[in-house]
């Protein structure tokens, strides 16, 4: 979000595009970002005026203006993000790892808006199960998100399918659609993983005894659609593999909890 103040004349339009990246030749480039909006028309109703943008957040690196002289002055950019508390911080004598718990700091403050998503610049901006699932424990060493995951876990629950499977994003806005997966190893398994590591961190042992219907359900789900022991769940596999991608159902049996009894 961002605030600007405007010296010109009534009826000005302030144009403002957002970016998350440069391309190769250092242009403005929004490819990246999908059907994501980028762009905000901004009119001006008096010669001087304020002029901000509620309920419109943009994810971004970069912004353009158009039909005004951009500086420190006039425009301020804004960080929304949900109100946790630190409960940690760490740093040390080498600068690129300070800055890699610089850049973690700020992924949690861009994604953690209400609920944990996946990026908070392209047209996604959603609660993937598995970012939620992979991410809880560092958010927890730098701030207190207990109650911010139980909210999650309490949608988790409420999304999941009758049969145990659980969405790949929470909320589940895409419930209405056939085409898009459940169940998927890795990303199901938020419901068991996440109230886990919440109950390592907290000690709080009420977070497993409100999800343990959810956690039950889940784990029926992956033992009644196994066979043969083997669970061939689908999952979407390694995300911008460095090498060969790694065999999806070796995958999935990493996930696996089928008993063998």
């Amino acid at each position: 979000m961002g605030k600007l103040k405007i010296n010109g004349k009534k009826g000005d339009t302030i144009k403002l595009w957002h970016a998350e990246a440069l391309d190769k030749d250092s242009n403005f480039y929004t490819g990246n970002l999908r059907e994501a909006g980028r762009r905000r028309h901004l009119h001006s109703e008096r010669r001087r005026a304020n002029a901000r943008a509620p309920l419109h957040i943009h994810g971004f690196r970069y912004a353009l203006a158009e039909g005004f002289r951009p500086t420190k002055e006039n425009c301020t950019a804004i960080a929304l993000h949900s109100d946790l508390k630190h409960t940690g911080t760490f740093s040390c004598s080498d600068p690129m790892i300070n800055q890699l718990q610089h850049n973690i700091e700020w992924s949690l403050n861009s994604n953690f808006f209400d609920i944990p998503t996946d990026c908070p610049q392209r047209s996604e901006r959603l609660g993937w199960a598995g970012d939620a699932e992979i991410f809880c424990r560092t958010a927890a060493y730098n701030r207190n998100v207990k109650n911010f995951f139980e909210k999650w876990l309490a949608d988790l629950r409420a999304d999941q399918s009758a049969n145990g499977a659980v969405p790949i994003i929470v909320p589940d806005i895409y419930f209405h659609l056939d085409s898009v997966k459940k169940g998927v190893a890795g990303w199901g398994d938020a419901a068991t993983i996440v109230p886990g590591r919440s109950n390592e961190i907290y000690g709080d042992k009420k977070i497993l005894e409100r999800q343990y219907e959810s956690m039950k359900a889940w784990v029926d789900y992956i033992t009644h659609t196994a066979k043969n022991y083997l669970w061939t769940a689908g999952t979407y596999g390694d995300w911008y593999a460095p090498g060969p991608a790694t065999d999806k159902g070796f995958i999935d049996e990493c996930f696996s909890v089928i008993p063998r009894s």
